[in-house]
């Protein structure tokens, strides 16, 4: 269910990207970028279900910096080095561009973090 609320939001995007005249290929390249995002949020919150997500912030993870550094380098390299991105029909993207996809995996993420958190408060209460 994580995973669809991330890809869901990526929809959302896509759909707003198209809308506000991207072309196909930068639609394309932000839909990469949401769907890496959320995918490296996934990873993030999996451990949410020990500490609170402000805790995980306030914890350091050698092992996911490591995991998160080289995925952004080579989401980087498929968007921005002209030969990997004509591999994925990629188009460079402007810093809003990305913020909005990667805003997009973020929130179908935290959202779903967020809802679970409730949900789960209010079994405790009931």
């Amino acid at each position: 269910i994580l995973g669809f609320f991330a890809l869901a939001t990526v929809w959302v995007a896509y759909g707003i990207a198209m809308r506000a005249g991207y072309s196909e290929a930068e639609v394309r390249a932000m839909a990469f970028v949401g769907i890496v995002t959320g995918n490296l949020m996934m990873i993030f919150v999996s451990r949410a279900q020990v500490v609170s997500f402000w805790a995980l912030l306030r914890r350091p993870n050698k092992a996911f910096q490591g995991i998160a550094l080289i995925t952004i380098g080579a989401l980087a390299a498929c968007i921005y080095i002209p030969a990997a991105a004509a591999v994925f029909r990629f188009a460079p993207l402007n810093a809003a561009a990305v913020a909005l996809a990667a805003g997009a995996g973020l929130a179908g993420v935290l959202g779903f973090h967020a809802l679970m958190r409730l949900v789960m408060r209010n079994r405790r209460v009931a």
